[in-house]
């Protein structure tokens, strides 16, 4: 009888633990060292990307610490041994003793992100900005602190396919990527509002793209949908068929939606460049019927529809 009810309270605790596992695997997102996020406007991909940051760095902040520890005590059996021989060869027991050898500690890795980021640190009560992404980092002028987390938002307004060309991308920051691992052996994260216009050799060697939309949020809670999609050579699957069958519902709390105390990235970070415009219009030219006959271009073709006045008056150039 013991033994059966060993067995049933085993198959209990599996079926408990299978229980758990559904109900939190819609908040979590799996993570190798790459992961790209891409969606429309107000997706979600962001604030995945930023609250996946900061899981990371944690992940990453606790290995240095214990990898710290290890070498600070490594370093003080050393001094030990070594004041102890010392000793000995000041007696003239034996010879003197080789100079002592430390290993050397590394600096504590943090976000470096194009975004300002201010998250908790493994520090109790601790937090801090993330660090500033900057061109030099990419190029391999400047380091980056081993382990850190990369956190590029909108990549493709940093470089995009057709900047390709460019020598600096097309090499430096293309092995920034291929050699990842063994240069910084931390965690890269790049969203974009589409995967198409990004470099096709890095957009290649992300290990996960999740697709994020139909994004909502309700006070602190808020969930999206995120499609896993299969990158190629030479396409992404994106059939209909596809996207059904790899969808999943995933769900969150961010208190930084009503709290500011909890805050850690600002949805509208960009939003003072849009201060130096140079013509704030506050006036705009209404219109005043449902009628129109101007088409917006930005190009110099002419059509025979448009109103030859303001071709005549320079509105519009032959081309």
């Amino acid at each position: 009888m013991e033994n059966i009810s060993n067995i049933l309270l085993l198959i209990g605790l599996i079926i408990l633990a299978i229980i758990i596992f559904k109900i939190i695997a819609p908040y979590l997102i799996k993570m190798d060292t790459t992961l790209f996020l891409s969606g429309g406007l107000g997706s979600g991909k962001t604030l995945t990307g930023v609250i996946k940051a900061q899981q990371l760095i944690k992940i990453k902040q606790t290995q240095w610490l214990i990898a710290t520890i290890k070498i600070k005590i490594i370093n003080a059996i050393r001094k030990s041994k070594y004041q102890k021989k010392l000793k000995q060869w000041k007696k003239k027991k034996i010879d003197k003793p080789k100079d002592i050898e430390l290993l050397p500690t590394k600096p504590r890795p943090v976000i470096y992100s194009n975004l300002p980021i201010y998250y908790k640190t493994i520090v109790p009560f601790q937090k801090e900005w993330s660090a500033k992404l900057q061109k030099d980092h990419l190029i391999l002028k400047k380091g980056i602190i081993y382990g850190s987390v990369i956190f590029i938002d909108e990549i493709t307004q940093v470089f995009t396919q057709f900047d390709w060309n460019i020598e600096e991308i097309k090499y430096n920051v293309n092995e920034l990527i291929t050699f990842f691992r063994h240069y910084i052996n931390g965690y890269l994260i790049l969203t974009s509002q589409s995967d198409s216009d990004v470099v096709v050799q890095v957009r290649r060697k992300m290990n996960i793209n999740i697709w994020c939309y139909d994004f909502s949020k309700f006070w602190i809670f808020y969930r999206n949908r995120m499609c896993d999609l299969h990158m190629s050579d030479q396409i992404t699957n994106t059939s209909s068929t596809y996207i059904s069958e790899n969808t999943k519902w995933h769900y969150g709390i961010y208190l930084g939606f009503k709290f500011n105390k909890y805050l850690t990235y600002d949805t509208h970070a960009y939003s003072e460049r849009y201060n130096n415009i140079a013509e704030k219009d506050i006036n705009p030219k209404r219109f005043n019927k449902f009628k129109t006959n101007e088409i917006i271009r930005f190009n110099n073709y002419v059509s025979p529809l448009d109103d030859r006045r303001k071709v005549d008056n320079g509105l519009h150039r032959n081309p």
